[in-house]
């Protein structure tokens, strides 16, 4: 979007540039150069679109600034050797190339699972009841619940895909 509000704008500023300096509104008449109504006209339209152009193209670059992200803070890290903010499932940051341990991912993948279960109002113990109930299974490696080949990061969606399940039956 501001590649294409870059391109607008520099579009407009030549229009500009081309309706100020090769746009002629004299015509020689026999008692000397007059202004021609018609090339005032043509002139001051391509002004009117250059600048509408222009104000279109400086929309659409400034509009990403100001577009509220969906993205919550709380999906984020802080990296420790930089104090940049990364996504909470990187293990490199992408800013300084920190490698995080295994201990600081293990740390992350509760925080989120913590979370996941907050925005459920379950507790582990709950959790634990509805894993064994449904016979869905956690890998700690890659952070996903598994039930019978469907893998997810989020519990929810993986207990809803087995409650479908389990209802078809």
């Amino acid at each position: 979007m501001r590649s294409l509000g870059i391109l607008i704008m520099t579009g407009g500023i030549i229009l500009l540039l081309y309706a100020i300096v090769f746009i002629d509104t004299t015509v020689w008449s026999g008692y000397g150069y007059l202004n021609n109504i018609g090339l005032m006209s043509q002139r001051q339209n391509y002004i009117i679109i250059a600048c509408a152009a222009f104000l279109i193209g400086l929309i659409l670059f400034i509009t990403p600034f100001f577009i509220a992200k969906n993205e919550d803070i709380s999906e984020f890290k802080k990296c420790p050797q930089c104090a940049e903010q990364v996504r909470k499932e990187a293990k490199i940051c992408r800013f300084c190339n920190y490698a995080f341990t295994d201990e600081e991912l293990k740390e992350t993948k509760m925080e989120i699972e913590q979370n996941e279960l907050d925005k459920m109002n379950i507790s582990y113990e709950e959790r634990d009841k509805l894993m064994d109930e449904y016979g869905i299974k956690f890998n700690y490696v890659t952070g996903r619940y598994r039930y019978k080949g469907f893998k997810h990061r989020k519990f929810k969606e993986v207990l809803k895909y087995a409650k479908e399940q389990e209802s078809k039956i």
